[in-house]
């Protein structure tokens, strides 16, 4: 048996399809990467903007004491009657 088989030219006869140009690749790739740093900066904004709040507004309202919660029930009942 011989072997002088050639093998067919794969590609020879027309070009590859362009499947996209650079530009348009790394175009996409820019506005993936803004897209994702400008979620992560809102991400982290809300999450520092409700520590503040909790911090700020809520917080204080918890540390009150038993007897500064007396003080302030027995005030209530005394302003209705």
């Amino acid at each position: 048996m011989s072997t002088d088989h050639e093998a067919p030219e794969v590609g020879t006869d027309h070009e590859a399809p362009e499947v996209g140009t650079d530009e348009s690749v790394d175009a996409t790739g820019v506005n993936r990467r803004w897209l994702s740093l400008l979620v992560a900066v809102l991400f982290v904004g809300s999450a520092g903007a409700m520590a503040s709040a909790y911090w700020w507004m809520y917080r204080p309202d918890q540390l009150t004491d038993a007897a500064a919660q007396q003080q302030a029930l027995e005030a209530a009942q005394q302003g209705t009657t």
